[in-house]
């Protein structure tokens, strides 16, 4: 393909002018598509606050603005030939595509999904360039790249996402005013804040979802996929559905999974009169706070057909016991400890690890291949080691008895996943004897759930609150758009 994502996401501050380049690699190369159409959208479902400032294209010293393409979608085209004797794309009146510039939008929480599509055909091209969604059923989707804009944000986007950034960035917008019908727009920044930019297709109802760089699709409904998507969500995942009322919807899982699974989203509460409990008194009807995390059964109960469930492609550890034991100044091999698996299937193939204890004496020494003792003690200073090396690598506790974790994470050869503790209890010899003479499978064959961990699993499970009344997500706004005909 001569064109592909340089990047995951942008997050921007307003005004901020950002080279075309820094979001799409293109190269010369035989076969190449004869158009490149470069593809804005703009949901304008804002708060009452916004200016209504969306961003610009300059090429040759020319402005391309967006423009209202029905609805709430405001869309930007620009239609670059190839020109095979300069390998370059050129269009008559902005010049080259990678001399390009972007300026964001000066509004704080403006997102707008900047697309690039390939095709042959001039009269696609010509005709429907400043349309993405017609683009999306009429040519090759290339992927989109989401700049929002985020004043307060420090540094550049990350360079990829996880489950764990998901779910913490979305909580990061509890407590902010938002658009009822502004779902997506909150979605998109979400993950884009996080690091991977959304797929086109999570805009729209009743159109097949399709992966864009990080994200790939877990369910995907409207291709014909059956069985329970709801059993089985979980945590940083993006879940579209088609609601009962026959409208859209785009929500962030943020913790749990299958029917234990909570959600943070622009949901409405609503008093028994009919106004909003959690109204954002703003001075707009449309404007609500975004709520703390709430059960996933309050939405998926009006999900009747459509949905699809994006997933971000990275792998997951499983440990396979709460704690370990392992006697002080012994050898306590890796391998078992935990398991590996990926989204997409992909090979695993790396691992890094560090031990948090903050002194050596107290901690895990770790030896790969049977080469010299390691120590890390920070995901910073984090070991990496290949995963054909798994088998061999050693863990060494010191010394001193107690409690240590190692943290781990797994790398499929795109992106790490996020980062997964093992706890390890160091024992002496004797301790390990009684253990023994309780379990006759030995140190390791009973797992140990400490006191911290009942702890922790009793507050994951919070009980209802009594104090609600009335709780419902509003059927009436279209969030998400059906797809328009081509």
């Amino acid at each position: 393909m001569p064109a592909s994502l340089a990047t995951g996401s942008i997050v921007a501050s307003g005004g901020e002018a950002i080279p075309l380049s820094s979001l799409f690699s293109v190269t010369p190369g035989i076969g190449n598509p004869q158009f490149l159409i470069l593809s804005g959208l703009d949901r304008d479902e804002y708060t009452v606050s916004s200016t209504g400032s969306t961003g610009t294209v300059t090429g040759n010293g020319v402005t391309a603005g967006f423009a209202n393409i029905g609805g709430d979608s405001l869309g930007l085209g620009i239609v670059f030939t190839y020109n095979p004797l300069t390998g370059k794309y050129k269009n008559a009146v902005y010049g080259n595509i990678n001399r390009a510039i972007l300026t964001a939008s000066q509004d704080t929480d403006a997102n707008e999904a900047i697309s690039l599509f390939s095709t042959n055909n001039a009269f696609v091209a010509a005709t429907y360039a400043d349309n993405p969604y017609s683009l999306a059923q009429m040519t090759t989707y290339v992927g989109t790249v989401s700049v929002v804009t985020q004043p307060a944000f420090v540094g550049p986007a990350p360079s990829q996402a996880t489950p764990d950034s998901i779910s913490s960035t979305a909580l990061s917008f509890v407590g902010e005013a938002w658009n009822t019908n502004g779902c997506w727009t909150l979605t998109s920044n979400i993950a884009a804040m996080a690091g991977a930019s959304l797929p086109l297709s999570s805009t729209s109802l009743g159109i097949p979802g399709t992966v864009n760089g990080e994200w790939i699709v877990a369910y995907n409904g409207p291709a014909g996929q059956g069985g329970n998507w709801q059993a089985v969500i979980k945590t940083g995942e993006m879940v579209a559905f088609e609601t009962s009322a026959t409208t859209g919807h785009i929500t962030t899982v943020v913790s749990g999974s299958g029917t234990s699974a909570m959600l943070v989203d622009n949901i409405t509460y609503v008093n028994s009169n009919g106004s909003f409990a959690n109204s954002a008194h703003d001075g707009s009807a449309d404007d609500v706070i975004i709520a703390a995390p709430h059960a996933a059964s309050q939405e998926f109960s009006t999900a009747v057909a459509g949905s699809v469930v994006y997933e971000l492609d990275t792998p997951t550890i499983t440990v396979a016991t709460a704690s370990s034991s392992a006697v002080v100044n012994t050898r306590l091999p890796l391998l078992g400890l935990f398991s590996t698996s990926d989204p997409a299937g992909r090979t695993i193939t790396a691992y890094q690890l560090y031990d948090t204890g903050a002194a050596d004496a107290a901690q895990l020494m770790i030896r790969i291949d049977g080469g010299v003792k390691q120590a890390a003690h920070s995901a910073a200073t984090a070991i990496t080691e290949a995963a054909t090396s798994l088998a061999t690598t050693i863990l060494k506790p010191q010394a001193i008895t107690g409690v240590d974790t190692l943290e781990i994470r797994a790398f499929n050869g795109s992106y790490w996943g996020d980062w997964q503790a093992l706890t390890v209890n160091l024992i002496t010899a004797a301790q390990a004897s009684q253990i023994s003479a309780a379990a006759p499978g030995g140190v390791s064959s009973q797992p140990v759930a400490s006191a911290a961990t009942q702890l922790a699993e009793a507050i994951a499970a919070p009980a209802a609150s009594a104090a609600t009344t009335f709780v419902a997500l509003t059927p009436t706004t279209a969030h998400l758009l059906a797809a328009p005909a081509a």
